[in-house]
Parts: C-alpha cells; structure tokens; sequence
C-alpha cells in the first residue's frame, strides 16, 4: 500500500475566512495623514491604518491543500495538442458551474488566479501577484452610517470605529479564500505546477479608514484602492512570487506529450479511453520513494507531486501520489467523452490497510448518476489486485464513514479529509455501490424504457420502369427499418409496405398513372415504436 506520506500536505486544512476582521484586528487610532491616498473631500479624518500590511500563509508548513475536479485549458495547449479548440479558460463550463457554487466576489477572485495561472504555466508571465481593485468585487470607496444600516461610524471616543459599523463593513467583502484555493487547485490539475502551495498565498488587504466630513461620518478606502494576492512559486520555477518564464515555457511542452496521448485514443469507447489512460501512467512512472524520504528531511515539495513529471518523457522522473491522481484526471479534463456527464476529480485524505496507513490522494469518476473509485498509485505495485478492484469499482460505505476496499486478504480503507469533504459536492464522494463493469451491462430503466431518436430519410428517388416503380433512399440515423407509403395521386388512402432495406420495387403499379411515394424510418425497442419525419412526397 502506498501513501504520500507527507503529514505536510495531508492534514485537514484550517483557513482563516478573508474578511475585514482581519484589517480591523490589527487598526489602531491615528491622526496621521502621512503616507495615505484618501479622498480629498475628508474634512476632519480619524484614520485607521493598519500597522502593518497582513501577509498569511495561507498553506502552513504542515498542511496542503485538496484536488477538486479539473480545469479545461484554453486554445493554446488545444492548438498544440491538436485537440478540439475550446473557449477561454475561465469562460468554459466548469467556470459557469463555479459560479454557482462561489460568490460574485469569490468568482472575480476564482477568475483572476485562473487567467494568471494559465499564463505563468505557458511562460508568458513572471509576476504571480494579483491586483483587484475594489470596485471589481463591487465595494464602494465609502460607506455611510445609513448604507451600512447602523446607528453610527465612531464609538464615544470618536477615535474608533463602533463594533456594528466593523461587523458591517466585514460583510462588505466576505471572501472564504480557502474555498476559492481549493476550487481553482482542484480545476486546475496541470497548469498550477509552478505553485509552492506549501507556501500558499499572501494576502494584502486594502488600507481602510473612518473619516468625520462635513456630510457626516464615513468609512472609507484608499483612493485606487485594491486587494492583492501573491501566489508563491515553486523552487524548480523561481523564487518568492516571480516565476521564470525560460523553465516555465520548457516544462509547459509536457502538456503537448499529454495531448498526444488523448489523441492517440480518441476514437476508443468511453472505457477503453480511461483504461488506456490507467496504463499510459502506469507504464510512464514508478512511485518516488526518493522524493518522499527528501521531503521528509528537508521539506522539499515540487515536481515529483506534479504533472509535469509523468508527461516529460522521462524515464528517470517519477512521481507519488498527488502525480498519479492529478495526471489521470488531466488526460479526462483533455478528453470529449461520448457521456457528457464523465467527470474525473482528484480527491484526498487518508488510507489505512493490511501493510500500513498514511495521507494518500486518488481520483473518483462520475459517469451519469454515479461515481466510481479509482486509485492508481495502489494499481502500480507488485500486489496490486488484478480484477480492477481499485479501479472503476463500486463499494458500501459512505462519505462521512469512508470506504474499504477488499480482495484476496488484503484492504485498503478510504477516508476523505475535512476540506475534501467541504469542497466536493456529495454525488463526486458518494460512490456507486456496484462496479462500473457491472453497471455499463444493466440497462437502465430510463434506457429500457426510453424512446429512441431516428433520423429522417434523405435523398428519396423514384423511378419508373415499365409497370413497377424503383425507391431508393440513405440511411437513417437508428433505423431498424423503413415504412414506404405510396397512393395513386388524388386517391385519400395510402397504401404500406415495410422493408429493412434501403431500396424498393413497388410492382404492378400502371405505367399511365401517376402515383405519390414517401418513406419514413422505424426502430422498435421493447414492443415500442419510433418513427423518424417522413419524407417529402414524390410524385412519378
């Protein structure tokens, strides 16, 4: 059984909610206009100031962040991918499904990390510092008494704000920034690969005042105010929040050798595409024990938990688990899969088995209505069970009490970790409790029962030959048969025959008459009939 055994990355992560109470928190009064940028219209001003600019780290040393489902990339890596060309990143539909799921805020926020990263991952961008002004998350520069609905801005020292106008102006900018990490980490399983989020992201937020005007009291922001998020980058990239476009550009051509897989086994069915991708990785890497034990001497994190690694290539670099999972769900996220619905999403938490226990990260795929476990890095070992009971399986348990999976005399139980279970909606944790072998052989009731779509019939010919006339058409979309229909012109009643065939001879038809034609196409499925449109009528 193998794990990350990293307790760095795999405890549950704890974030401090990004409110103003932090700005707050660290204000004390000042009658110093030095250094600010206020409104000029601030008559009599009691400025609040931070002391100092709050950085947090929002990734501890001993804490990681989860993997959530993935990120559709934009034209480039599809151009050079040779794949489908898609629309911008941060327009597509796993960013119109966020946006239900996040605040107007926490979207701007989701948006503008997600174009920053697309860029610094293709080596067009060094800085990984993000600016918002304050506008774009929709705050006002000031905020009366009456529009923050409280009595007053200053206590009775007139030096401080009143805790109702801070709780107030808090709910002004209400951003979980935890929330909005894990969703775009998660999104964004290939392009976030120069990020140390070990390191995480610093956070500036804007200077804020309170200022007694001849109009009446005010809460106010710096002029140009903005809210600023640093993005930490990687050893193996750069240093501090500067990325190095030279190495950044190189290691994005990984994304081309992914892309080349994905093309290589486009036109395999659904399971075979994921099948195939299972053994690209596992033939492609080994687990990295070496980097493991490094990380756990000096606290090196980098690319053995990334992609990059298990498309450069290379035989020499390899990966653990994170790599496995985050890898699986990048050939997904380049994939169109015949089920709309096929989803792959890198979750995480712990193990425990037979041979021992630790942090672990692996995947979970929801075709349809259900979700299916699959674990990659437990596949590529010499024990590994053989009748895909890590892979595409179905078990009882549940979200909250975990998974446990079994086969000869081993098991390895699954439980997902706090923030996966904060993160995730239910239906990509809740797992089907049969495999997804023996559910793609049960049809479904809405399947068994459905109608089925026939096409309409295309290219009708009629000719006449002595006292028989010849039909012939193209085939129809789900035709199981046809029904021809002809009447002499003028007469009310059809008469019908039906063939399974694409062309007919209607004999003993009067070669002086004239007669109309037309043919339609028909499926049956369980006693039950479909029928396409039928064709436009023919006169011969």
């Amino acid at each position: 059984m193998r794990s990350c055994n990293c307790n760095k990355f795999k405890k549950p992560l704890l974030f401090l909610g990004l409110t103003l109470s932090m700005l707050v928190a660290a204000c004390s009064a000042s009658h110093s206009h030095a250094g600010t940028d206020f409104p000029k219209d601030v008559v009599e001003s009691t400025i609040l100031q931070p002391e100092k600019i709050i950085e947090k780290n929002l990734f501890g040393r001993r804490e990681r962040s989860a993997e959530y489902q993935r990120y559709l990339l934009g034209e480039y890596i599809k151009e050079q991918a040779s794949l489908k060309a898609g629309t911008d990143a941060v327009e597509d539909s796993r960013s119109l499904r966020q946006k239900s799921r996040l605040t107007k805020q926490e979207f701007e926020i989701y948006k503008a990390i997600s174009r920053l990263a697309i860029r610094v991952a293709q080596g067009k961008e060094e800085s990984t510092v993000i600016s918002l002004s304050i506008g774009e998350l929709g705050i006002k520069n000031s905020y009366s008494a009456d529009e923050l609905g409280v009595d007053k801005i200053f206590d009775e020292s007139g030096k401080n704000m009143t805790e109702s106008a801070i709780k107030a102006i808090n709910q002004k900018l209400d951003v979980k920034l935890e929330k909005i990490v894990g969703v775009v980490n998660a999104d964004m399983p290939f392009e976030l690969y120069w990020f140390d989020k070990t390191q995480g992201i610093a956070y500036q937020p804007p200077k804020l005042g309170a200022a007694r005007t001849s109009k009446g009291d005010f809460i106010v922001f710096e002029k140009d105010a903005e809210v600023v998020f640093s993005m930490s980058v990687s050893r193996e990239y750069g240093t501090g929040f500067r990325a190095d476009c030279g190495i950044t550009g190189e290691a994005y051509k990984a994304s081309v050798n992914a892309g080349k897989i994905v093309k290589k086994h486009k036109n395999k069915s659904d399971l075979k595409k994921l099948e195939a991708y299972r053994d690209e990785i596992i033939n492609s890497v080994d687990y990295n024990y070496d980097a493991v034990k490094k990380y756990l001497e000096d606290g090196i994190y980098g690319n053995p938990w990334q992609v990059i690694y298990v498309f450069d290539n290379n035989k020499d670099t390899n990966v653990v688990c994170e790599g496995y999972s985050k890898a699986f769900q990048y050939l997904c996220d380049l994939s169109q899969f015949d089920d709309k619905t096929l989803l792959c999403s890198s979750v995480s938490g712990d193990i425990m088995s037979d041979s021992g226990s630790g942090p672990h990260m692996w995947n979970t795929v929801k075709i349809g209505k259900k979700a299916y476990h699959v674990d990659l890095t437990n596949m590529d070992t010499e024990s590994a069970p053989k009748h895909n009971e890590l892979f595409l399986n179905g078990v009882n348990g549940s979200v909250e009490k975990g998974y446990r999976f079994s086969w000869n005399k081993s098991y390895i139980y699954y439980s997902y970790d706090n923030l996966t279970r904060h993160v995730f909606p239910q239906d990509i944790l809740s797992l089907s409790a049969g495999s997804y072998y023996k559910d793609m052989k049960k049809p479904s009731e809405n399947k068994k029962h459905a109608k089925i779509k026939v096409g309409s019939v295309k290219r009708l010919t009629v000719r006449k030959r002595q006292g028989k006339r010849l039909l012939q058409w193209e085939k129809a979309k789900n035709a199981g048969e046809y029904r021809v229909a002809y009447k002499t012109v003028g007469a009310k009643k059809w008469t019908y025959i039906t063939t399974k065939s694409r062309k007919i001879a209607i004999k003993k038809l009067s070669k002086y008459k004239k007669y109309c034609f037309k043919v339609r196409a028909v499926k049956r499925v369980n006693k039950k009939i479909s029928c396409g449109k039928w064709t436009a009528i023919k006169k011969n």
